[in-house]
């Protein structure tokens, strides 16, 4: 923040550290457009100063410096190609730091202010029992068969998935005891919720013979789910699309 004058600074330290990230980039999107057409040592406090000082003339004779400067610096990002979104947040911290100062501008006098970009949402797919089998069977690796299944089995989210290391269950698998994954920390909640994963048992639910794989075949589905967790991550990815 130190190319701010104090003022912002002081400003903008007001603020959590997420929004002030946001809003500093802003304010730098900002000061490249009023630089270029005011001088390199004109910033955000001459803007606020001409402003406040419109505001001191007769009602009449007031210009509305806030919303046409607003106005030519949308006009300048979109020449940048930047998107309607990215825009309305530079346009709202500017606003922001304009109310702090006792100063309301409303979208009405920036005609030129882009319509939000709806999120994107994903949708979801029920998964029948058929499919998965087919989704299971056309896995090239058992590695690959391992994360459906776990996945499929616990309802562990991706992120938990690839988290997953061979120690958490190195214990009971070498001890040709079930793996338990019963402590699994949830990344939303960060407290420990109750949950089996048990791939190979979730083979037996969509009608694959588990015995089409010898002792060795299935300790290695086990172990290469739990030891690559990079290509575990690249997997996850290239599924998601």
């Amino acid at each position: 923040m130190v190319q701010f004058e104090p003022e912002i600074i002081e400003y903008l330290q007001l603020k959590s550290e997420s929004t002030q990230n946001a809003y500093s980039s802003a304010f730098k999107m900002f000061l490249e457009y009023y630089h270029d057409k005011h001088g390199e040592d004109k910033g955000l406090v001459h803007y606020l100063n001409r402003v406040f000082d419109e505001m001191k003339k007769p009602m009449r004779e007031q210009r509305r410096v806030a919303e046409l400067e607003l106005n030519a610096f949308i006009e300048f990002e979109k020449k940048k190609e930047k998107s309607n979104n990215t825009i309305r947040l530079y346009v709202a911290a500017i606003q922001n730091l304009l109310k702090y100062k006792h100063i309301t501008v409303s979208t009405r006098f920036i005609g030129n202010l882009p319509s939000a970009t709806p999120q994107k949402i994903n949708g979801k797919h029920e998964w029948k029992m058929e499919e998965l089998k087919k989704f299971v069977k056309t896995a090239p690796t058992y590695r690959d068969k391992a994360i459906i299944m776990c996945m499929f089995q616990s309802g562990l989210a991706v992120n938990e998935i690839c988290e997953l290391n061979y120690s958490d269950i190195q214990d009971p698998f070498e001890k040709a005891v079930q793996p338990d994954f019963s402590k699994m920390f949830s990344s939303k909640t960060q407290s420990i919720v109750e949950t089996v994963c048990n791939p190979l048992q979730r083979f037996n639910r969509i009608e694959i013979d588990v015995n089409e794989l010898d002792e060795e075949q299935k300790g290695l589905v086990l172990r290469t789910l739990l030891e690559t967790q990079e290509t575990i991550t690249e997997w996850i990815k290239a599924i998601q699309g």
